[in-house]
C-alpha cells in the first residue's frame, strides 16, 4: 500500500520522494529526530526489486562514514505496517527517510536489532510541496517489474468498447498537455518554452533535467561562440576527464575542444551529471550539446513556432481528410530546427574516420518527440483560447495521426493495461500518451498489486 497526500493543488507520492532523494534536490541540511548530522555522499542506486529502496547508499553520520541502504516513506509507522522490521531483505538498512513528522517520534529496527536512524524531510525542504510536483516528471525515473496485467485489464480496457477506450485514452492524453506546459513553466517562462521544450527532449529519458539546467547556464554566459560554447557544455559535464581524453585524444576536434575548455574554465563551473548508459553513438550526449549551443543561439526559434501557428490556423480542416491531415503533419513538424554541421554530419562521436552516409542530428524520432512534448502543448492551449470545437477535433485527429513509440515503457503499460490479448491497441501517439498519464496518475502509487487503487472504481462510474 502506497500513501498518496492529495489536495485540489497537491499530489504528493512516494515516488517524488524516491526522485527527491536520488536527485538529492529541494532540501538540505539534513539531521535526524535525535539531532545527528547527516550529510549524503551518495543516495545509492535504485532498487526496482523487492527490498529497499535505494541500495548501498553512503552517509557520514556525525562525522562517520556509513554504507548501507535507505527505505523511503511518507510516513514513519510504515516501516511497521509493511513488516520491514520482521523482513531480513532490510537488515542493511541505515537510513529511514519519511516526509511528514509524525505525532511522536518511535525509534525504528531492523529484523537483526540493528536500530537504524530516521530523517523526516518537511523540516528542511527548500521549496513548496506543489512547486516540487510541477518540477518532477515521474516519466523519467524507474518503474517497478509487474508480472502479470493489472486488475484494470479484466475489469476495465478488455470490456471497454474500442470507442469508448479510445475517448478515454485521449481525454487522459489532453490532461497530460497540460501537464507537460505546467511542467515546463515551473522552470521557464514562455519566450523560452519552445527552446527549453526542444532541449528537454535532447537529453533523452535519463538527461532531461541535467540538459536544461545546462542549457540555461549556457545561455547566461556571455560572449561566447558556437564552438566555445560546445566545449564549455563538453567541460563542465566532465567529458575531458582522463577516461574520455585516453578514448578520443587522437581526434584532432577533440583537443581543440579540450584546449578551449581549458582557456576558458573556472573553479565556479558548475558540475552537470550526465547519463551515458545503454546510450547509441547517435544519441551521445556530446551530439545532443551540439544542438543545444545551435539553439542557444538561434534567433529564429519564436519565428518557427509562429509560423507552425499560422499554419494550422490556415490549414487545420486538412486534418478531417487522412491524405492531407499526414501532409500538414509533415510540414508542421519540417519546420521545427534541423541543424547541419560538417563536422558532426560526418562523426557520431571523436572517431577519426568519416562516415560516407550523412548523419542528421536531428532525426525523425527526435522532432517527432518533440512536437509531441512541446509543440503540441503550446497548440491545444492556443485552441482552447479560441474555443474551437471543430478545430480540437481537428487536433485530436493530428494527435492520433503520429505512430506510437516501441519504447519498453509503452510495451510494458500494453502488457499492464491489456494483457496479451491486443498488442496494437496502443497503436498512436495520442492512445499512448494517455496511457502513460493513467500510469502516472495511478499505477506508480499501486505498483505491486493494485490493492486499494481508485482507478477502476472512478473508470466504472463514467463509462
Amino acid at each position: 500500500m502506497s500513501i498518496v497526500v492529495s489536495s485540489p493543488q497537491i499530489s504528493f507520492t512516494e515516488r517524488h520522494l524516491q526522485a527527491l532523494w536520488l536527485e538529492q534536490k529541494y532540501f538540505r541540511g539534513l539531521s535526524s529526530p535525535g539531532d545527528d548530522i547527516i550529510d549524503i555522499l551518495s543516495p545509492g542506486s535504485w532498487n526496482v526489486e523487492a527490498g529497499p529502496d535505494f541500495l548501498r547508499a553512503h552517509l557520514r553520520i556525525n562525522g562517520v562514514l556509513i554504507r548501507g541502504d535507505i527505505e523511503v516513506h511518507l510516513h514513519e509507522e510504515m516501516w511497521y505496517h509493511h513488516g520491514h522490521n520482521n523482513d531480513s531483505r532490510y537488515d542493511d538498512v541505515i537510513l529511514h527517510l519519511c516526509l511528514w513528522n509524525p505525532n511522536k517520534h518511535r525509534d525504528l529496527y531492523t529484523h537483526k536489532g540493528s536500530k537504524i536512524f530516521t530523517v523526516y524531510l518537511e523540516d528542511f525542504m527548500t521549496i513548496p510541496l506543489a512547486r516540487i510536483v510541477k518540477l518532477i516528471d515521474l516519466d523519467l525515473y524507474p518503474y517497478k517489474k509487474f508480472l502479470g496485467s493489472g486488475k484494470c485489464a479484466s475489469k476495465i480496457f478488455n470490456r471497454l468498447p474500442n470507442e469508448e477506450l479510445s475517448s478515454l485514452m485521449t481525454s487522459e492524453a489532453y490532461r497530460r498537455l497540460k501537464k507537460k506546459r505546467e511542467h515546463l513553466r515551473a522552470y521557464v517562462d514562455d519566450k523560452l518554452f519552445v527552446a527549453a521544450g526542444i532541449v528537454m527532449a535532447l537529453g533523452y529519458k535519463n538527461n532531461t533535467t541535467a540538459f536544461l539546467d545546462l542549457f540555461l547556464w549556457l545561455r547566461g554566459l556571455s560572449g561566447h561562440n558556437e564552438k566555445e560554447l560546445l566545449a564549455l557544455a563538453i567541460g563542465a559535464t566532465g567529458f575531458f576527464e582522463k577516461a574520455y581524453v585516453d578514448m578520443w585524444e587522437a581526434s584532432p576536434y577533440y583537443r581543440s575542444l579540450q584546449t578551449l575548455w581549458e582557456d576558458l574554465k573556472d573553479k565556479d563551473f558548475p558540475v552537470f551529471s550526465m547519463t551515458t548508459a545503454q546510450i547509441r553513438p547517435l544519441n551521445h550526449p556530446i551530439r545532443r550539446f551540439v544542438t543545444l549551443v545551435k539553439i542557444i543561439n538561434d534567433k529564429t526559434l519564436p519565428d518557427r513556432y509562429n509560423a507552425i501557428e499560422e499554419l494550422w490556423d490556415n490549414h487545420w480542416q486538412c486534418c478531417f481528410k487522412k491524405k492531407t491531415r499526414a501532409h500538414l503533419r509533415d510540414t508542421l513538424v519540417s519546420i521545427l530546427p534541423n541543424y547541419n554541421d560538417p563536422y558532426w554530419n560526418t562523426h557520431y562521436i571523436f572517431e577519426e574516420k568519416k562516415s560516407s552516409k550523412h548523419i542528421p542530428l536531428t532525426g525523425n524520432v527526435l522532432c517527432k518527440t518533440i512536437f509531441i512534448n512541446t509543440i503540441l502543448p503550446l497548440l491545444e492551449e492556443h485552441i482552447q483560447k479560441k474555443h474551437g470545437s471543430d478545430e480540437l477535433r481537428a487536433l485530436t485527429l493530428l494527435y492520433r495521426s503520429f505512430s506510437s513509440s516501441s519504447s519498453r515503457k509503452t510495451l510494458y503499460i500494453r502488457h499492464r493495461f491489456f494483457g496479451d490479448k491486443d498488442k496494437t491497441i496502443i497503436k498512436n501517439a495520442c492512445i499512448e500518451q494517455g496511457a502513460y498519464q493513467i500510469y502516472n496518475d495511478n499505477c506508480i502509487h499501486y505498483e505491486a498489486s493494485c490493492e486499494g487503487c481508485p482507478f477502476i472504481e472512478k473508470a466504472l462510474s463514467t463509462h
